[in-house]
């Protein structure tokens, strides 16, 4: 299923609720994103201050280092499952478009492979 959440830059539709995960500091203002502010803005921040648990403990609970750590030790941990996919260049990469290499058919096409709910 293709759900296009924005179009061209224009949110389609403006009216819909949508739950988005991002990183700590983009909510409260970081970069200057425009998140939502007020009652419109219901924030579950899952940092857990001084907490350290699981494999990785470098980094408290529910950040995202931990998070990172946790899910590449979980899935990459050894020389078999290790990522060993050679990088590409800029001009070839279908997962970040950079539209002033790439035309953006390469963006439409990943977009297909997506599952938006």
């Amino acid at each position: 299923m293709r759900d296009v959440r924005v179009d061209d830059g224009e949110v389609v539709n403006p009216d819909q609720d949508y739950g988005v995960v991002t990183l700590g500091f983009l909510p409260t203002g970081g970069d200057g994103y425009p998140f939502p502010t007020g009652d419109a803005f219901d924030f579950t921040g899952l940092l857990n201050a001084g907490v350290q648990t699981g494999a990785a403990t470098f980094a408290d609970d529910g950040t995202e280092q931990d998070a990172l750590a946790e899910y590449l030790l979980a899935n990459h941990a050894t020389s078999e499952t290790a990522f060993d996919e050679a990088d590409t260049g800029r001009d070839l990469d279908g997962r970040i478009v950079n539209l002033a290499y790439q035309d953006g058919a390469e963006l439409d096409a990943a977009v297909d492979n997506f599952i938006f709910v």
